[in-house]
């Protein structure tokens, strides 16, 4: 069987303006998809990346090909296919997909973690990409951990238990995560 995980890359304001100005690559030392955007001024540097523990077997960076000329979003004609296009580069509707491909016995489980991220530079989504193999469980319970902490320094009480619970969770998460 197979797992396929996707983005798509905006890498600036909105994805209209910029998806002409995104450079996807493949790099094949981590089995990485990797993005650039050297028209956003601000962010010019910048290397996005979608990775999957154990590296890809195929990948695509081409919306067109993932989802084909007629299929509908909800079944993309590269789900169909044994392997992604693995076209990447410029010029692109741009996107982000990796498969990995494995046999399960009876009875066997896996979990296949995908993690999206950015550096500053090439070298530094690089390190970030290295780094950060097999460390979802623990950096998730350290976000988990970050957000109770943060969450809890302020606690309202009402007769109403859903008001409670967005006013002592959701709202101040909220706030913080999309505002501050």
């Amino acid at each position: 069987m197979s797992v396929t995980g996707y983005v798509e890359w905006v890498l600036g304001d909105e994805r209209a303006k910029n998806l002409m100005h995104v450079v996807t690559e493949f790099d094949a030392e981590s089995g990485t998809v990797l993005a650039r955007n050297g028209y956003n001024t601000d962010f010019a540097e910048r290397t996005a990346f979608f990775a999957v523990d154990g590296g890809a077997d195929s990948v695509c960076a081409d919306r067109g090909d993932f989802f084909g000329t007629s299929g509908p979003p909800a079944a993309p004609a590269a789900l169909a296919e044994a392997q992604l296009s693995g076209r990447v580069g410029a010029a692109l509707d741009p996107c982000g997909a990796l498969r990995i491909g494995f046999v399960l016995g009876a009875g066997e489980e896996r979990e296949v973690v995908f993690r999206l991220g950015a550096g500053k530079t090439l070298e530094e989504a690089r390190e970030l990409i290295l780094s950060s193999v097999g460390q979802a469980t623990p950096l998730l319970d350290a976000v988990n951990a970050h957000w109770r902490s943060t969450l809890s320094a302020i606690r309202i009480h009402t007769p109403d238990a859903g008001a409670d619970a967005l006013a002592n969770g959701w709202l101040l998460y909220q706030v913080i995560s999309s505002r501050l």
